[in-house]
């Protein structure tokens, strides 16, 4: 009875679990694995079982004291583990289903994997900790290579083989952290946090990214505007890294990125062609959508109804409408009440870190296809950490 009568916010065991330190590790290795191209993909599927293993040891272990099991947040992942796989037996192409399913399934499990237990205040320290030192490994990698030549501009990326887009959405969580240390108490914290910010914003802007660029500028923006609405106050002296900050973004539009932020097109290595974001949404929305089954076309099939405008597999460039495609009227709705289930307590709460996060992650969806990428669900685990293990 006691245990039941807990408040959300109440941690049982202030020292930190088996399972915080492996999923931390995890948080190490995917931004990493995704800027490599894949290989340490092994690596990261034998910490994915020792992280499953090391949740039913920890629950054994704690008698439950520690796990708290929402069922919204079981359900809602198990839906759309269960329609990507159903979606095989439609799927335009099974091929494709059976491998997309492969990420279309093992990450939500992982979702539900890290988030059966709350997490106390140490345990998400080590977690910010580990999202920043994953930033310091990625500047290391960066500083021996690694500029991906197109005919408009120079775009910043790992390999010939690395999409800077990408690179771009995994500066998202550790920019997001770094920026939240600049309002703790504790001078190091604020300092790192600042270092932290400009640091993976700098990586942000030479990726030429224009999604990742203004999506993080305005949930910024965001997160701090509604920090004053709800009377929050932030000293004076907290503003000038966000001074810095939009300086950034002034010379980004002046310099870096005048061509593809004041332009919606996307443009390739041959000069002569380009290809619209907006125009593939038109052709999705006016063309595609309206002649499918209510149930889709299944996992990873999507691209595949693109070659007929273009010629070759496109990607739809947007997850919402990739999502629609794939799974009908079954998926986008589960899709959308995950991110509402874990938008709406950062929401009330005023949880900087997960609000800045969430509202980055919301809008650059709108420009990638990120539901099958690991930063997409990085960002919902800890964000889902974030708002219901402890209240800042």
């Amino acid at each position: 009875m006691a245990s039941q009568s807990r408040s959300s916010d109440e941690i049982v065991n202030p020292s930190i679990g088996l399972l915080a330190v492996l999923v931390s590790l995890y948080f190490v290795i995917t931004p990493i694995e995704d800027y490599l191209a894949g290989r340490l993909d092994n690596v990261l599927r034998v910490l994915s079982v020792i992280i499953a293993f090391g949740s039913l040891i920890e629950y054994a272990r704690n008698k439950n004291s520690n796990f708290s099991i929402k069922p919204a947040e079981t359900i809602i992942p198990i839906g759309l583990i269960v329609v990507a796989n159903l979606s095989y037996f439609w799927a335009i192409n099974p091929e494709f289903a059976a491998e997309r399913n492969i990420a279309y399934t093992t990450l939500p499990l992982l979702f539900l994997v890290m988030t059966m237990r709350k997490y106390n205040e140490r345990e998400i320290m080590v977690l910010d900790f580990s999202v920043i030192f994953s930033l310091l490994i990625i500047f290391y990698l960066l500083q021996s290579n690694r500029l991906s030549n197109t005919q408009i501009i120079q775009r910043w990326s790992i390999s010939e083989r690395n999409d800077p887009n990408a690179l771009a959405a995994n500066m998202t969580l550790p920019a997001v952290i770094a920026l939240s240390w600049i309002y703790k108490d504790n001078l190091i914290q604020i300092w790192i946090g600042i270092i932290g910010m400009l640091a993976a914003f700098v990586v942000i802007l030479l990726t030429g990214s224009r999604g990742g660029t203004v999506s993080f500028f305005i949930a910024a923006m965001v997160g701090i505007g509604y920090k004053f609405i709800k009377g929050r106050q932030i000293k004076i002296t907290r503003l000038i890294p966000l001074l810095i900050l939009a300086g950034f973004i002034g010379a980004a539009l002046i310099s870096v990125l005048p061509e593809r932020i004041l332009s919606l097109d996307q443009y390739t290595r041959d000069i002569s062609q380009y290809e619209s974001r907006t125009d593939i949404w038109s052709n999705l929305v006016n063309h595609v959508i309206p002649r499918l089954q209510i149930w889709g076309v299944g996992s990873g099939c999507a691209p595949i109804l693109l070659i007929d405008f273009y010629g070759r597999m496109r990607g739809a460039h947007n997850t919402y409408l990739n999502i629609l495609v794939e799974y009908g009227v079954f998926g986008l709705p589960l899709l959308l009440g995950l991110l509402w289930r874990v938008l709406k307590p950062a929401i009330k709460q005023v949880n900087f870190p997960a609000l800045i996060a969430l509202s980055a992650l919301v809008m650059t969806s709108f420009f990638l296809d990120a539901y099958a990428k690991k930063y997409f669900w990085n960002i919902l685990i800890y964000c889902y950490i974030r708002v219901y293990s402890y209240k800042e």
